[in-house]
């Protein structure tokens, strides 16, 4: 299923994991990026060609394989890239959890990957902002483009991401949550990996346990 956010953001949802999968388009010119496509290929497939858009690239927040599990439909379909921070290559690599998933090690090709550092990534006509947010895997981040942040699975509508598993960490993630409250703002669109697809910074400051204790400190 997908569903119209913005008149440029468009949400897919309800595999069976629960992800969130996004589609921000640029109306200027028709452009298109894919963030955290997990199962969804097929459909974000035909939504693109239907709507004669152009896909320049795939952005992960984590290495997940919930969270990417089909973008190799996507870099085949349209011959375009997938963008990861380079402190998660270890995570995509040996810990992506794909065996524990579907039962079987993903194979990572790593030509379709741009490994990237630094706090800017460009993919087409789209500037983004990176924050680094570490906690749920070592290298996971938040993009932002415009007022739209796209947290993965590091904060949630009313919870954060887990840190027990491989590279987790929970102070790590308690430094990304003062950070991430430091650096956002009330009117931003927070659009996370699991749960409640969209709601303003302002709104989930109230909902969630965590970002109310941290923003009073």
């Amino acid at each position: 299923m997908n569903q119209k956010i913005t008149k440029n953001l468009y949400s897919f949802f309800g595999n069976e994991y629960q992800n969130n999968a996004f589609l921000l388009i640029n109306n200027d010119n028709n452009e298109c990026v894919v963030i955290d496509p997990s199962t969804y290929a097929n459909e974000i497939t035909l939504f693109i060609r239907e709507n004669k858009l152009t896909l320049r690239g795939i952005l992960l927040t984590h290495g997940h394989y919930d969270h990417y599990s089909s973008d190799e439909v996507l870099v085949n379909n349209f011959e375009t890239k997938i963008y990861c921070p380079l402190k998660e290559k270890n995570v995509i690599l040996n810990h992506n959890f794909s065996k524990e998933i579907v039962g079987e090690i993903k194979i990572i090709n790593e030509n379709n990957y741009v490994f990237f550092e630094g706090e800017e990534l460009i993919v087409g006509t789209f500037v983004f902002n990176v924050l680094e947010t570490p906690g749920h895997t070592k290298g996971s981040v938040c993009y932002k483009w415009e007022n739209y942040v796209f947290t993965g699975d590091t904060i949630f509508y009313n919870t954060i991401g887990r840190t027990d598993l491989p590279t987790g960490n929970q102070l790590e993630i308690f430094k990304s949550i003062r950070l991430f409250l430091a650096t956002y703002s009330d009117d931003d669109l927070i659009l996370p990996g699991h749960g409640c697809m969209y709601k303003k910074l302002s709104e989930v400051k109230k909902a969630n346990a965590y970002l109310i204790h941290f923003s009073k400190k």
